[in-house]
């Protein structure tokens, strides 16, 4: 069981490391490795912060059919890095593009998907999720059960904190075809 945190673009946005956070929380939460899955040209930025947030692995993906955003494009890329790689909780931090990207994610890997979320813990076998409802106004919780999740970080609400112990995160260059 991994849990993947995906960012793309040239750049890291606001609110990488609070998602960061509750990545890395969650993921030792339960105990399972922390991945942060990269594509685009950001990999160089996001391999200064891995480190300091607990990542055992930067997964980079580099194609110019990612550069911009071309969400079919992205999808195509992530779909094929859940294939190879089977993540059990695939994470954005929520903006624009990550609502589009992560409910097409969700159709093409048969996984239910939550918006808006700020909590995420282990309910023993199911994946408790909160997440905010009606404007904000409103906190609904989610209980998730299966062997894949799709879930997008909305992280205003949530304080940027560096893992309890750094790691040295391998960089793995991923693979994909984007030909068709």
């Amino acid at each position: 069981m991994t849990v993947v945190l995906c960012t793309w673009g040239d750049t890291l946005e606001g609110g990488t490391e609070e998602a960061l956070t509750l990545a890395g929380q969650y993921s030792a939460s339960i105990g399972a490795p922390l991945h942060w899955l990269v594509l685009g040209g950001a990999a160089e930025a996001a391999a200064a912060l891995a480190g300091r947030y607990g990542v055992i692995s930067l997964d980079t993906i580099a194609d110019p059919k990612l550069d911009g955003f071309g969400p079919d494009a992205l999808v195509s890329a992530l779909a094929q890095y859940c294939e190879q790689q089977s993540p059990a909780a695939l994470l954005f931090n929520q903006n624009v593009q990550a609502r589009l990207i992560a409910r097409r994610m969700s159709g093409r890997i048969k996984a239910p998907v939550v918006m808006n979320a700020f909590a995420l813990a282990r309910d023993g076998e199911a994946l408790t999720v909160t997440a905010t409802a009606y404007g904000g106004d409103t906190h609904a919780v989610y209980r998730l059960t299966g062997d894949r999740v799709v879930i997008s970080l909305v992280t205003t609400a949530i304080v940027a904190q560096e893992a309890a112990s750094t790691s040295s995160p391998e960089t793995r260059p991923i693979s994909v075809d984007l030909s068709g």
